[in-house]
């Protein structure tokens, strides 16, 4: 999620690290840190501005000629975490690795719009869980998105929807369980290869074929990792991925692993002729 600050004519900052000049902006001070991204020859550097020191700290990451961070060349591994859908009622574990209980009759939190209508309410653990997966379902089959902050809220659809199934993603594309990943420094759309994924088991009967598509983003972490969508807190502990991996920026063809069991999960409609149209869905009001 982005900081909005006005902006006006720019400075430039010795970068020992390096031995060039980076290109600052000129900021109006807040509370708040400022963070702008610079592009530089070579690298993309952050500049990060408190207001209350004026401390300016310059972080660099390496870019290749095709504009792709280093990390994801062949080879290198880095961080491979796991999102899911939060279901009220059931079993999930905290944002310390806790496993908690996520009590429908206990509530005490308003889920809010960004109109600040309550559009359901909630147990503490239960708000958390919405906030960090960026998705949840109610006990009631309504399906809540964050609404492009994390302190307010969208409601996507309710039981029995037939658009919107598995909730949003960062631009117009719906998540796609097993196949939507959430990545920081990677344009939306782009696949990449998994060669970890690469015949991973399913459900008994479907085989990944290594190819995941850039979906989503993240609020929760910074640049080279992967966030990948596995529908369930049940898959997530039933996969057991490894906490790193290396991944390819290559295209390949992403496929549609959703069955009805998938559908009946996040109390969608069941309706099986729906299942095609899902791979690429886009956001409906």
């Amino acid at each position: 999620m982005s900081n909005t600050n006005s902006v006006s004519s720019s400075d430039t900052v010795d970068n020992k690290a390096n031995d060039t000049l980076l290109h600052a902006a000129h900021v109006t001070l807040s509370e708040s840190p400022v963070i702008i991204s610079v592009p530089t020859t070579g690298y993309t550097s952050t500049i990060v501005i408190h207001g209350k020191t004026q401390q300016i700290v310059v972080s660099l990451k390496e870019l290749s000629q095709d504009g792709i961070p280093h990390c994801y060349r062949k080879g290198k591994k880095l961080p491979f975490s796991q999102y899911w859908i939060p279901k009220e009622n059931e079993w999930d574990e905290n944002n310390h690795g806790k496993r908690v209980y996520l009590a429908g009759d206990e509530k005490k939190k308003p889920l809010l719009d960004k109109d600040k209508n309550q559009i359901g309410m909630v147990s503490v653990d239960m708000y958390d869980k919405c906030e960090m997966e960026g998705t949840c379902l109610l006990e009631n089959g309504d399906l809540i998105n964050i609404d492009n902050s994390t302190k307010s809220f969208i409601k996507v659809g309710g039981q029995g929807r037939r658009n919107n199934v598995f909730g949003l993603g960062s631009g117009s594309q719906n998540l796609v369980p097993f196949v939507s990943v959430a990545v920081n420094d990677i344009p939306l759309g782009k696949t990449l290869y998994i060669e970890k994924l690469d015949g991973l088991d399913l459900d008994g009967q479907q085989k990944h074929n290594g190819c995941v598509r850039v979906d989503d983003d993240s609020w929760s972490f910074d640049s080279c990792q992967i966030d990948f969508f596995v529908l369930s807190y049940v898959d997530y502990l039933w996969l057991n991925l490894d906490e790193k991996v290396s991944v390819e920026v290559k295209d390949c063809q992403v496929k549609n692993y959703v069955t009805r069991n998938h559908l009946a999960h996040v109390k969608a409609s069941t309706d099986q002729s729906i299942i095609p149209s899902l791979l690429d869905a886009k956001y409906q009001p």
